[in-house]
């Protein structure tokens, strides 16, 4: 092969490759020009997300959320809101105060996408079409709706847009999560540190019954069956402290009136601590999971405490995770044995 033939086949090669670098760089600059927001020019730069907030807030009788999977409703009622209705368990005070904080302090940044196809990528993608935004929507007393916002949160960063646009924004303030149903309820009915706990009675599904103390000071595997169960022995040294010490974790995950549990208890946990305050926990199987209701009993010093309880868990069942509801219904023959 001549050396001409050589070059010209070198030649053409290199123009070949100019002409691809040519194409990928002449790409780049158009997605980039289609992503790039005109944050100069953006009208809606530096201004409220939302216009005179005082008035939403004071109009709005229901804010329903929709997410992917899930969707709730906050509702007010005459002592306060409360989740999907009026009759619902309370709704957390601290949560709404950020709430409307957050709406009054929501302001439009830098505009980031007008890709649907993006949206996800920045937490405002479409719930109601399996993206992974939160379509937060404020309606009135009629139910009429009164505004509406997709938003979301990526590296510590707040999103949105309006459901009816492409163009999403990044965010400058703050909002509540809204991707957590029970983090909007005020479960903390309960407060029990473990080292308080001095006894506790279990009567399991079938009917076992086992009373368990420990003295003051004592660890985790300080407990040790009592009174009239003292002649039976634990499995291990730590059998015991699952069960023992179940109420100092208690952390419900949703809750519904009591009236609509289905059956009756199917197994009891009584705890008792040091300054005797005593708190009867029943177990119930329900078809969506595990509830436990709450009854304080009024003892010596602990009576206000006891009212308190009463106060905040009366009339409500507690739904628990499967293992903290595991820990509630421990079977005696897992604890203890009767000595030989």
């Amino acid at each position: 092969m001549s050396s001409v033939v050589v070059e010209r086949a070198r030649r053409r090669w290199f123009l070949g490759l100019l002409a691809v670098l040519v194409a990928m760089i002449a790409t780049m600059a158009l997605r980039a020009a289609l992503d790039r927001p005109a944050i100069s020019t953006d009208a809606r730069l530096g201004q409220q997300v939302f216009n005179d907030v005082d008035a939403l807030i004071e109009q709005t009788a229901q804010i329903v959320v929709t997410l992917a999977d899930e969707r709730y409703q906050l509702v007010s009622a005459g002592d306060g809101w409360r989740m999907d209705t009026a009759a619902g368990y309370p709704i957390r005070a601290d949560r709404l105060a950020t709430l409307a904080e957050g709406l009054k302090s929501m302001r439009w940044a830098d505009a980031r996408t007008q890709d649907p196809r993006k949206h996800d990528q920045i937490g405002v993608g479409d719930p109601e079409a399996g993206g992974n935004g939160a379509l937060v929507s404020f309606l009135g007393a009629e139910g009429e709706p009164l505004a509406s916002i997709v938003t979301g949160r990526r590296g510590g960063q707040i999103y949105a847009r309006r459901p009816d646009e492409q163009t999403a924004y990044r965010i400058d303030g703050d909002l509540p999560p809204f991707y957590s149903r029970d983090a909007w309820m005020d479960f903390a009915v309960v407060d029990l540190a473990a080292e308080t706990i001095q006894l506790v009675e279990i009567e399991d599904r079938i009917g076992d019954r086992i009373v368990l103390s420990r003295s003051a000071g004592a660890g985790p595997d300080g407990f040790a069956p009592a009174l009239p169960f003292g002649d039976m022995r634990l499995l291990t040294p730590l059998s015991a402290s699952g069960a023992g010490l179940a109420l100092s974790r208690f952390a419900p995950i949703d809750a519904k009136q009591a009236e609509a549990l289905t059956g009756p208890p199917v197994a009891r946990l009584i705890t008792v601590t040091f300054d005797g305050l005593e708190i009867v926990a029943n177990a119930h199987d329900e078809s969506d999971g595990g509830y436990v209701t709450l009854r304080a009993v009024e003892a010596g010093n602990a009576a206000a405490r006891a009212q308190s309880i009463n106060a905040e868990a009366g009339g409500w069942a507690f739904k628990l995770a499967p293992l903290d509801y595991q820990e509630m219904t421990t079977p005696v023959s897992t604890i203890a044995i009767s000595r030989p």
